[in-house]
């Protein structure tokens, strides 16, 4: 089920830092329906229960996870590289911060892995429905533009900077 007061978003621009408001260095939020957020706040916390649950999250993930800090991980790092140091050994290491990965999510896969994890196809199927007959509008300084655009022909991808179970998906 996908309300049609759903199916409407404001897209913000806000500063990763307050240092500078070039445009390179906004970031692009979505407003979403509080009501329709908060089922997906619901949804991607009950997701993150049920991969903590049947340990499906590798022990190296440390984004979005309880009792999980960035530190440890820049500590873990430098403690691998020191030990390959001392052995003399070589090593490589990957550093992924999955940057911009809330809008290139491709949809079947994560239905396909909340699925997976058992959760019901109800609440998957509401949450992207809304957001494939999504309404987008730009909020700027002077208001919220009148005009939206929107993938009517072929659905956005995606699950939204903002939306309560991107950090799950």
């Amino acid at each position: 089920y996908s309300p049609l007061r759903w199916q409407s978003g404001t897209d913000v621009m806000i500063p990763k830092s307050n240092a500078s408001l070039r445009v390179d260095k906004l970031r692009t939020i979505l407003l979403l329906d509080p009501e329709f957020n908060q089922n997906n706040k619901i949804l991607g916390r009950s997701l993150m229960a049920r991969a903590e649950l049947f340990s499906q999250m590798p022990a190296e993930q440390y984004g979005s996870r309880k009792k999980h800090r960035a530190i440890e991980a820049a500590l873990n790092k430098i403690l691998t590289q020191d030990i390959w140091r001392q052995k003399r050994q070589p090593g490589t290491l990957c550093s992924n911060d999955a940057r911009s990965c809330y809008d290139r999510c491709v949809h079947a896969f994560a239905i396909l892995c909340m699925l997976r994890l058992g959760c019901p196809f109800g609440p998957i199927l509401s949450m992207f429905v809304t957001l494939q007959k999504l309404q987008h509008f730009i909020g700027t300084v002077f208001g919220v533009s009148a005009t939206s655009f929107s993938g009517t022909d072929v659905p956005f991808q995606g699950l939204g900077q903002g939306n309560g179970a991107a950090p799950t998906g």
